[in-house]
């Protein structure tokens, strides 16, 4: 695409008829005016690269070219860290770390197996159990044994793990219920009701530091 006068850019070119248009980064649409061919002359060699089916864009600030458009045109497109090159001609040596394959003007990578892979390492048996509410453990591993879940993998789950969300979780202490009841004197309640207090603080104090909770 191009934003020049076209008098001085595309050769063989025809008007555009219709809404056709270009969105642009901004989801801004910008007409497309004409449509032709043009020549570009490399700066650093005498080599003339013409490209077909460019779009003349009067609102366009920049002159844009695909890389699709390189390659329609028998040429070879090479990315570096740094910079980018075309070849008319090009032998590469080297095995390719990923390959794709161009459909219509976009080239799609093959990463499916990559990202399988870099998913499979995070897999542990503390995700798994958050990802099914917080079962409880040895409820995971019969699920796994008995293969009840399609996709969840073979974990290692342990006897002893205990997952702190879930201690914290029963440990929490809800707020005792309204009573009308008044007591008239010291004690009255009776001590039983202290002493139970604090065997719940104690089973509660055990369960946060990885003792069975009751």
């Amino acid at each position: 695409m191009i934003g020049l006068l076209i008098q001085d850019v595309l050769t063989i070119r025809q008007e555009i008829r219709g809404s056709r248009v270009v969105v642009i980064a901004n989801n801004s649409k910008l007409p497309i005016a004409q449509v032709g061919k043009t020549m570009i002359v490399p700066c650093s060699n005498s080599n003339q690269v013409e490209l077909d089916h460019v779009f003349y864009v009067p609102g366009m600030k920049k002159n844009l070219m695909s890389v699709s458009q390189l390659t329609s045109a028998d040429n070879f497109v090479v990315f570096g860290p740094d910079d980018v090159k075309a070849y008319h001609n090009l032998k590469v040596s080297g095995a390719p770390l990923m390959e794709g394959r161009r459909i219509k003007s976009i080239y799609v990578m093959s990463v499916e197996i990559a990202y399988v892979k870099k998913t499979q390492k995070n897999e542990t048996a503390d995700l798994w159990h958050a990802r099914l509410g917080h079962v409880i453990y040895n409820k995971l591993k019969t699920i796994i044994n008995k293969f009840m879940l399609k996709g969840l993998p073979q974990l290692d789950i342990k006897e002893d793990m205990v997952c702190a969300g879930c201690q914290y979780g029963k440990a929490h202490q809800l707020p005792f219920k309204e009573s009308k009841f008044r007591v008239k004197q010291p004690l009255e309640l009776g001590a039983f009701r202290c002493i139970w207090s604090g065997q719940t603080i104690f089973n509660r104090w055990n369960a946060l530091h990885g003792n069975l909770y009751r």
